[in-house]
């Protein structure tokens, strides 16, 4: 309703500053990226526990991606979709991409609470702070049997829906976000690093690589997070007509 109130000039200010608003997050986390060993080494080592400060933060992060795609998902209702009164073919695959998304935030979001044992269980004391498994709830031979259903289904209406291919289009068109999907790659690699996966390890306390690995995450989701603002971004303006 309010893209019809505003005219073409306001319009495409609004989206350039959206833009521009995408692009400062952007830097922003170059920023905290390029920092993040001296930050570690600044913050409380009981943030880098589990279900600590960083932890928590990860997951209000992961819950910011869910709700930005379900609000995708519902700017679009279904009857307009299926009844061909959506207002062009970016809307469906926005709709559709989102449906693909919200299951993918919820896991990673329940991954970090240890599959709910941060919620439903007490903390198992060690030296290195609290710890939570989900051998102790009730429901724990369930999880990996409703995580391959759910993470099958994705992969099912990601081919089923084609959605392949408006992403292809974006990468041809230098609309993918390439610097983003490069941040979260690079955050993951510093965290898996921190954990002491990789050949090589990062010098440090025990108690800082334990905030860096949390810290990395934390970045890695954030970055992923604006991944999918850019790419509905992107896909919300080639579903826009011409002014």
């Amino acid at each position: 309703m309010l893209d019809r109130l505003q005219g073409p000039t306001d319009q495409r200010s609004a989206h350039g500053a959206d833009l521009t608003a995408l692009r400062i997050a952007c830097w922003l986390l170059v920023l905290l990226l390029i920092t993040s060993y001296p930050v570690a080494g600044l913050l409380p080592p009981n943030w880098g526990w589990e279900n600590g400060a960083v932890e928590n933060a990860q997951i209000a992060v992961l819950l910011l991606g869910f709700v930005h795609a379900l609000r995708q998902w519902a700017s679009i209702p279904r009857r307009d979709v299926s009844s061909g009164l959506a207002d062009s073919s970016a809307s469906v695959v926005r709709r559709r991409l989102a449906a693909v998304a919200m299951p993918f935030w919820l896991l990673c979001a329940i991954r970090e609470t240890s599959w709910g044992a941060t919620l439903l269980t007490v903390a198992l004391p060690t030296p290195e702070g609290p710890y939570f498994t989900s051998r102790l709830l009730w429901y724990h031979p369930l999880i990996l049997p409703a995580v391959l259903i759910v993470v099958v289904g994705m992969g099912i209406a990601f081919f089923r829906w084609r959605l392949a291919k408006p992403l292809r289009e974006l990468v041809r068109h230098r609309q993918f976000p390439w610097p983003e999907l490069g941040l979260a790659v690079v955050a993951a690699l510093l965290s898996v690093s921190a954990e002491g996966k990789l050949p090589f390890m990062l010098p440090g306390t025990e108690a800082t690589l334990a905030v860096l690995e949390e810290w990395a995450e934390l970045l890695c989701y954030a970055s992923l997070v604006l991944m999918q603002a850019r790419i509905f971004f992107a896909l919300c303006q080639s579903g826009r007509p011409a002014s």
